[in-house]
């Protein structure tokens, strides 16, 4: 299944190091990696896309969050988020990115940034309760070319497109 999974808010953070600043705000951080949210409850998914770089992601309305030493760029309106969830996730993603998505490459919590139908986006896998998910962060303006890309080469999968209250059940 394939979901528009926003609306969610996205805040890009940028510092020489992206660990010291996020760290006072108890916001875990690692390269290439996606974190959930700190011990004190924070709102955020941390997804370290460089090591000068994080990308914030919450259900939005999330007040933008003042990390102080950084530059911190609101791209909520400016990127989507899609995730492409089930068995033959992995299968159809194969088709459409020279990125290595299987499971020894590409664990849960991976992030990377790759090229998926010729469109650079970032992809982070985030399993769910046993399901695999890949959620795909992709500039506003190519999100609907990437979202029927991806339902073309997934017709051969089965693949449908799905509503977020899919993904709760």
């Amino acid at each position: 299944m394939i979901v528009d999974v926003g609306p969610l808010d996205k805040y890009s953070v940028k510092a020489a190091s992206a660990a010291r600043v996020l760290a006072p705000l108890g916001l875990p951080f690692a390269a290439t990696e996606l974190l959930p949210g700190g011990p004190g409850g924070s709102t955020f998914d941390v997804w370290g896309v460089a090591p000068d770089e994080a990308l914030l992601i919450g259900a939005a309305p999330t007040a933008p969050p003042t990390v102080p030493n950084a530059i911190v760029t609101d791209l909520s309106s400016g990127l989507s988020a899609l995730a492409l969830v089930g068995p033959r996730s992995r299968s159809i993603l194969e088709e459409l990115t020279s990125l290595d998505v299987a499971d020894r490459a590409f664990v849960d919590r991976a992030i990377a940034s790759a090229p998926l139908a010729n469109v650079r986006v970032i992809i982070a896998r985030h399993d769910l309760v046993g399901r695999t998910r890949f959620v795909i962060l992709v500039d506003r303006d190519l999100a609907e070319y990437v979202w029927a890309s991806t339902l073309a080469v997934g017709a051969r999968h089965g693949l449908q497109p799905g509503g977020a209250m899919v993904l709760a059940d």
